[in-house]
């Protein structure tokens, strides 16, 4: 029919609504993950160097039960789930979040976010394109 114009109708709607809502959670999860690393406090950072790891590993479906795992513990299961090598990591985020507050703890502190960055990094490369783009929309980190 020449002339008449298309007009977005159910279908189309329903599918511009899915995208806006999954990126509306991409960039919730992004500035929640941001936000605790504008503290000064190494314990603080410290423990959003880890909460940003734990949300990221029960957003690829591990259990939410990784909050009660040491440094440690939390490393060898990243090695047994994903085969990525995070002990660099756990040493120091021990030192950081759990060491007195000094000098030594905020550089602890600093290379604990730097370290975080390669184990995240080292998870991407683990996953698969599908399994990080399902990650990315996953809401279990965003929950209690």
């Amino acid at each position: 029919m020449a002339g008449t114009s298309w007009h977005p109708g159910f279908i189309s709607w329903t599918l511009i609504l899915a995208v806006l809502l999954a990126a509306l959670i991409v960039v919730v999860k992004h500035l929640r993950g941001l936000i605790p690393y504008l503290r000064r406090d190494p314990h603080d950072i410290a423990g959003a160097v880890r909460r940003d790891l734990e949300a990221y590993v029960r957003d690829q479906g591990v259990p939410g039960a990784v909050v009660t795992l040491t440094p440690d513990e939390f490393a060898r299961m990243l090695h047994r789930e994903f085969g990525v090598n995070a002990t660099a990591w756990a040493g120091v985020q021990a030192r950081a979040r759990y060491g007195p507050r000094d000098g030594r703890a905020a550089d602890a502190a600093r290379q604990a976010r730097r370290l975080a960055r390669r184990v995240k990094k080292e998870l991407r490369k683990s996953l698969g394109l599908t399994e990080r783009a399902r990650g990315a929309i996953q809401v279990r980190s965003l929950l209690p």
